[in-house]
């Protein structure tokens, strides 16, 4: 299972967890299964950037063939496409930001919003969240790349969604182009500013087309068969690191 390499791990990147359980949630009920062997990018390291955030959870047992299984996005054209992007963390309003009492952590939320730039030398995938305004358009304002958004369509991603995935080519051919990383603000356009997943910040995926070689190093003999999830919550021996959120609503 594909997940962010700091849910795995502490400030300095080293492994934390050696006891995970992974749940597939489905209308019939739910499958539990536990890790069994844990793989961190070896180009991660949280001092220098996010640019790697990416590790792959082995699952005991075998998954039952109802668990969706994703392919992932080997090409170079995610930017400008809307994405699908999903998680299980707070959710809330765009207006208003994250809101834990309402919209706790734990239930799957998801909608879209589309990658607008890259960083770090194309290894994260970003996109800010819109309202419809030029006010509050943050690639807009602050890096003259102007976008309005999708409308009601478009959501960010809020504490609890680190590890979640983005999907790209959707609802035809879903694969997996980001990983959930983190989110910021830019110098303006935040709605109420303050960091709280609201209109106008900014989320940033690791970019999967970016770690092939890691993951095909991993997964081999079947690179193509890695099964992410986005129906899958993951569970932590400490609680998942919530370093970022669920989708907000508008």
């Amino acid at each position: 299972m594909l997940t962010a390499a700091h849910c795995l791990t502490n400030a300095s990147g080293a492994l934390i967890t050696t006891n995970s359980t992974v749940f597939f949630d489905f209308g019939s009920g739910t499958q539990t299964l536990n890790g069994s062997a844990y793989f961190v990018s070896p180009l991660y390291n949280p001092a220098l950037s996010a640019s790697f955030d990416i590790a792959i959870i082995a699952l005991n047992g075998t998954p039952a063939s109802q668990i969706p299984r994703y392919d992932v996005y080997r090409g170079n054209s995610e930017g400008g496409q809307a994405v699908a992007v999903v998680g299980y963390g707070l959710g809330g309003y765009g207006a208003t930001g994250q809101d834990g009492v309402n919209y706790p952590f734990g239930t799957r939320r998801a909608g879209f919003n589309q990658y607008e730039v890259t960083f770090n030398g194309g290894t994260i995938l970003g996109f800010d969240f819109d309202d419809g305004t030029t006010a509050h358009d943050a690639f807009g304002v602050n890096a003259g790349i102007p976008n309005l958004g999708l409308g009601t369509n478009e959501v960010n991603i809020g504490s609890g969604d680190s590890g979640g995935p983005t999907f790209i080519g959707c609802p035809l051919n879903c694969r997996i182009a980001g990983v959930h990383s983190f989110g910021l603000r830019l110098g303006s356009g935040d709605i109420d500013g303050t960091l709280n997943s609201s209109f106008g910040e900014v989320a940033g995926d690791t970019r999967v087309s970016a770690n092939q070689a890691f993951l095909d190093t991993v997964l081999l003999p079947e690179p193509s068969t890695l099964f992410l999830t986005a129906s899958g919550l993951l569970v932590l021996l400490r609680s998942a690191r919530r370093r970022y959120t669920s989708e907000l609503r508008r």
